[in-house]
């Protein structure tokens, strides 16, 4: 019970776009909980219809097949962070990798590449993750086994639109 400003901001590409502030009092809250959760649902699904996988700019088998492996063993699949029960597609967005060096000493540090991913979502629709990054630690002076090294957020798509 009692008053509660809240801060309203709209962001477009990281940008923001709009924002306010507004004050709400009363004692039950719960219809504007139902709300949120609703302006937030409609929001995650604005554009479902027209999203589309990223382009593949490279092809290769063995490392797409390296990518879901990692992916599985990850601890944001572990903990349920990708809300997804399965991989349906995984295309590199990357032509080639892109090798990190130390700012000083010039060494080669790790080399990454990047991957959009659809799945299965927990509730049965599909979504889409189209930044996530894989990389090889540079040792001893080679490259080490593929590992998963972070996911952009969720995007609800279309399950008709995965293939295309």
């Amino acid at each position: 019970p009692g008053d509660r400003s809240l801060k309203m901001v709209v962001r477009c590409n990281y940008q923001d776009v709009a924002s306010g502030h507004f004050l709400l009092s009363g004692t039950d809250f719960s219809t504007y909980k139902k709300l949120s959760g609703e302006i937030n649902m409609a929001a995650q699904n604005i554009g479902t219809q027209n999203a589309m996988m990223p382009k593949a700019k490279k092809s290769d088998p063995a490392l797409e097949a390296s990518m879901i492996a990692a992916i599985k063993k990850s601890n944001d699949w572990a903990s349920g962070r990708f809300d997804a029960t399965e991989i349906l597609r995984l295309v590199i967005i990357d032509a080639d990798w892109t090798i990190r060096y130390h700012e000083i000493s010039g060494a080669i540090l790790h080399r990454y590449i990047r991957a959009g991913i659809a799945v299965k979502t927990r509730d049965g629709n599909c979504a889409r993750y189209d930044l996530i990054t894989f990389q090889e630690d540079y040792v001893s002076g080679k490259f080490q086994p593929l590992r998963y090294d972070g996911a952009g957020d969720k995007v609800m798509m279309d399950c008709a639109n995965v293939n295309k």
